[in-house]
This record gives C-alpha cells, sequence and structure tokens, in this order.
C-alpha cells in the first residue's frame, strides 16, 4: 500500500503521536498492570520489567512499522550483531559513567561504603536499566528522532529528540533545570549521536543499559531515582556542580562534560561518514 492509498501513513506528527504512545504508554502501562495484579517482588517485577519491554517492542513493530509506515522490517531492529552491540555499548556506558564517578571522587566528591547483597543489587539494577533502556531508546531515537529527521533534517530532530528526552526527566524525584539540560546534553546528544552513526538502536540500549547499571550497583540515584540496595554505596558529598546534588551525578558537570565530549566526537564520525540528512524546505 502508497502513503496516497492511507494519506495518514505521510503525517510524521502523527506517526510521532502513535510511536510514542504504542513504546512510552504502553510498555509503562504492560508493568503497572502486571505489578496491580501479582503485586511486586524478587521474581514479579523482572517479569513485568520483561513484559512491558515485549509489549513496546511488538507494539511499535505491528502498530507503527507495519500499519502506519507500511515496512516490512525496521531496520533500526535488525538483530544482526546486535548481541555485540550491546556488549560493547553496555561497556561503554558503564565505564564512562564509572570515569565519571571516580572522577569525581578524586575531586573530593565522592566516598565509597558497604552496600546490600549481591541479589538485591541485581533485582534493582535490573529493575532500573532494562525498561529505560529498551523502551525509552526505542521512543526517542526509534520514533522521535528518526522520524523527525526525515522531515526537518538531522540537527532539528537531535536538538528535539535531545531536549524532549532531557525535559521528560522533569517528571522524576529531584529534577531541576538544570539536571534537565545535563540530560539534554550528556544523554541526548550521545545517544542520538550513536543512532545517527550505526542506523541501529542497540548500541544506544546497550549503553543506556550500562550507564544505569552501573549507577544501580553504585547505590547511586539513578536520574534522580534512589535506589534501594546496591552493591556498594557511594556517598555523594560536596558542591552540587561537582556531584550532581540528589539527582545523582547524571547532574554533575564532570559527568556533562565527559558524556557531551563523548557525543560530540561521535556526531563528528556520523557526519563525516555521511550518515546526515540536510534540512528541505
Amino acid at each position: 500500500m502508497t502513503s496516497r492509498a492511507h494519506p495518514w501513513r505521510g503525517n510524521p506528527l502523527l506517526r510521532v503521536f502513535v510511536g510514542l504512545l504504542v513504546t512510552l504508554v504502553f510498555g509503562e502501562g504492560a508493568v503497572l498492570a502486571a505489578e496491580a495484579v501479582f503485586g511486586s517482588g524478587p521474581v514479579v517485577t523482572p517479569v513485568a520489567v520483561l513484559l512491558g519491554v515485549v509489549v513496546a517492542y511488538a507494539s511499535y513493530l505491528v502498530v507503527l512499522v507495519r500499519l502506519m509506515e507500511g515496512r516490512r522490517a525496521a531496520a533500526e531492529l535488525d538483530l544482526r550483531g546486535a548481541p555485540g552491540e550491546w556488549l560493547v555499548g553496555i561497556g561503554l556506558g558503564g565505564g564512562l559513567l564509572l570515569v565519571a564517578v571516580g572522577t569525581i571522587a578524586a575531586l573530593g566528591g565522592a566516598h565509597l561504603a558497604p552496600g546490600g547483597t549481591a541479589g538485591d543489587a541485581a533485582m534493582t539494577a535490573f529493575a532500573m536499566a532494562v525498561l529505560p533502556g529498551f523502551v525509552e531508546e526505542l521512543a526517542f531515537r526509534g520514533v522521535l528522532l528518526r522520524i523527525v529527521e526525515r522531515s526537518l533534517g538531522t540537527w532539528h530532530a537531535l536538538a528535539l529528540s535531545s531536549l524532549c528526552f532531557g525535559f521528560v526527566h522533569m517528571l522524576n524525584d529531584h529534577a531541576t533545570l538544570w539536571s534537565s539540560l545535563a540530560i539534554t546534553m550528556e544523554a541526548g546528544v550521545l545517544l542520538g549521536a550513536v543512532y545517527l552513526l550505526t542506523r541501529r538502536l542497540w548500541a544506544c540500549v546497550g549503553i543506556h543499559l550500562g550507564w544505569n547499571l552501573a549507577q544501580g550497583w553504585l547505590g547511586l540515584s539513578v536520574s534522580g531515582n534512589v535506589p534501594p540496595s546496591g552493591l556498594c554505596s557511594v556517598r555523594l558529598d560536596g558542591p552540587e556542580l561537582l556531584t550532581g546534588g540528589a539527582f545523582g551525578p547524571e547532574a554533575s558537570a564532570v559527568t556533562v562534560a565527559m558524556a557531551t565530549a563523548a557525543g560530540g566526537w561521535t556526531l563528528w564520525r556520523a557526519h563525516r561518514a555521511g550518515s546526515w540528512v540536510d534540512y528541505r524546505l
């Protein structure tokens, strides 16, 4: 079927709306529904999180890719090479976060203390990393950046998706204008740049997973959400510009500088590779 047979297929605003609906709302809704029926706990919560991921991705493929866009397959979700991209992304995301926290510690802003048990830490990190890592990347890079880029070009799409990604975190505990701008610069730009370079979502998912897993295991706030337990407990103590304050290290100027630099380098590589769409009136 062509877009002429179905005119709504050519409407990018409608596709963005539906795409965000089926990823964020359906995915999060599946988790909430499962926990409302079965409660939460060491068995139910991981299953509910995985259910949310499956619902979001299945809805994206069926409703957006197949029905609205008329595509038989989603190149951005091609599974060939996906495990390797996940692993590399997890290593890069976790490593970048650890280097940032290590730098904060070297400057006197972080101190290590004993944490909880390995089982509790693994459960905490899983719950705080898997759903955001998979579903938010699908929504903000797979839907918003990808669709807007075709209409407004790469720069506008990257700016819009990064800002939306940063400021949706205003809904989190301890969020401020600065913390949202920080996520816009450090995560929105870096993750968007990785998508532009690879044109796939798996490395983005891996980086997001590794980043959140590292924070959860260290017992640090993940975008303002305080984990109940970590393998260790890193106490942040010092100026908020250095430590990120109650929001966590994502609002630290150290983290912003490092991740934004990584994002800028990745953008440069994507531009040199010709992975760019110019804006046309």
